[in-house]
């Protein structure tokens, strides 16, 4: 089994790329919030280093190792030419992937260009996706993400926000003491994976994913822009992220968990570390428990 690793990229510092961003941010004001246009929605602080470097170390089976950015190189790509790993990472842009759709170009979204990379020429059947800031701490195998040609899905399955007791009973009280029992906005992140799951059919839970590898099935999306297209097509008309839309990936593992085709494997863990919303004292714990703990890669 081939599997190649994809890995989305963007230098938000980049002079031309802040050219273009406040060109169309001007221009384009429907679903626009100051969470999808934060500049560090766009930042990059060396992470894709760490993350090129510890697939080449820790994961050497894969094939090729895409890097899918805008009209930008990273200078990672740019050190390794002439060695060895030169002919295991390969640049896309987006028009490579976005071709016949170049309508919906430039795009600032995460969840549209996610939405677009089982497009990219040449790329294996089954793929994993690397968010530039996720890094492999250990060896890891194949069947650590595909076993019997399904992907290994990481994730916990919750109850959807409108169905929380907690929450209906806070907007409840709220009605009378707004202060007190206010209640606190549902994250993005979340709200993707909610309306993802509304969309396969689960209309009480969902399956909430953390922020780890993702691995994928080319033909999975291929199916599934076939027999949905003007639900992709309305997915990619947002200009930056906005909450009434779908994350392709949750919406493919709902749709293939509903199919029994994937599974719950927790086997491996990942630990998470915030650096504007953690302590120091809790990022020194996760990065402890790193270490110490053989199932965390």
């Amino acid at each position: 089994m081939v599997v190649d690793a994809v890995i989305t990229w963007v230098n938000g510092s980049d002079v031309e790329h802040i050219k273009k961003r406040q060109k169309y941010f001007k221009s384009f004001q429907e679903n626009i919030s100051d969470d999808s246009v934060d500049s560090t929605r766009f930042n990059s602080s060396g992470e894709i280093n760490y993350c090129l470097r510890s697939l080449l170390h820790f994961a050497p089976w894969i094939r090729t190792i895409y890097v899918v950015t805008d009209a930008q190189v990273p200078p990672i790509v740019m050190a390794l030419k002439g060695t060895s790993y030169e002919q295991r990472l390969k640049v896309i842009d987006h028009r490579d992937i976005f071709k016949g759709f170049e309508q919906y170009l430039p795009t600032f979204n995460s969840l549209n260009i996610e939405s677009m990379l089982w497009r990219i020429p040449g790329l294996s059947e089954q793929f994993i996706y690397f968010n530039d800031d996720c890094v492999l701490l250990r060896p890891v195998q194949k069947k650590d993400f595909f076993q019997e040609g399904h992907p290994v899905v990481r994730g916990r399955w919750k109850t959807q926000h409108k169905y929380q007791w907690d929450r209906r009973l806070k907007q409840h009280l709220a009605r009378f003491v707004p202060r007190i029992f206010s209640l606190k906005p549902i994250a993005p992140h979340r709200k993707y994976q909610e309306n993802s799951a509304k969309l396969a059919g689960y209309t009480h839970k969902f399956l909430h994913l953390p922020h780890v590898p993702f691995p994928l099935v080319k033909q999975v999306f291929a199916d599934l822009y076939e027999e949905y297209a003007e639900l992709f097509l309305k997915n990619l008309k947002y200009l930056v992220r906005s909450p009434e839309q779908f994350w392709s990936i949750s919406y493919v593992y709902h749709v293939e968990m509903r199919k029994k085709n994937s599974a719950l494997n927790h086997t491996l863990q990942a630990v998470s570390v915030h650096a504007k919303d953690h302590s120091w004292r809790k990022i020194n714990a996760r990065l402890a428990r790193a270490r110490r703990d053989s199932k965390v890669a």
